[in-house]
């Protein structure tokens, strides 16, 4: 015959504890930087830059063929793979001008920008997207 053990919530915590004093805990506020942040939400081990780096490559060979639409795709996998990586939304923006997608271009630009304010490359696709469409 089995013996079923009842216990009260209560009674089945001092059980696992002990009949030991609790302690009282106290908070500390944990303060997070801004790189710790974006760890946590795009963590380090999800970066894959050599396979972002073909990607790039591919999108940049598709480009030069005329194949805007193939080169936009494979651009926008290097970056969701290498997201720290202005270069890549700088790249991506630019086909995305080439390939006449104004709005995008400039957004994806702003990224590059949003990472790394002073990023020439970026900087100078903004202006050139700018420039053609009369917004200066």
């Amino acid at each position: 015959m089995i013996q079923v053990l009842q216990l009260k919530p209560l009674s089945l915590v001092a059980l696992l504890l002990g009949s030991q004093p609790q302690l009282p805990l106290t908070f500390t506020p944990l303060m997070l930087t801004t790189v710790t942040l974006e760890n946590l939400a795009y963590p380090p081990f999800l970066i894959q830059a050599q396979t972002a780096d073909r990607y790039r490559q591919q999108g940049l060979d598709a480009r030069q063929r005329g194949d805007l639409g193939r080169a936009v795709a494979t651009l926008k996998i290097a970056v969701a793979l290498d997201p720290h990586n202005p270069t890549g939304y700088t790249i991506l923006g630019w086909t995305q001008h080439l390939a006449g997608d104004r709005v995008e271009a400039i957004t994806t630009l702003q990224q590059a920008l949003d990472q790394t304010p002073d990023f020439v490359p970026a900087l100078n696709a903004l202006g050139i997207v700018y420039l053609v469409e009369g917004d200066l």
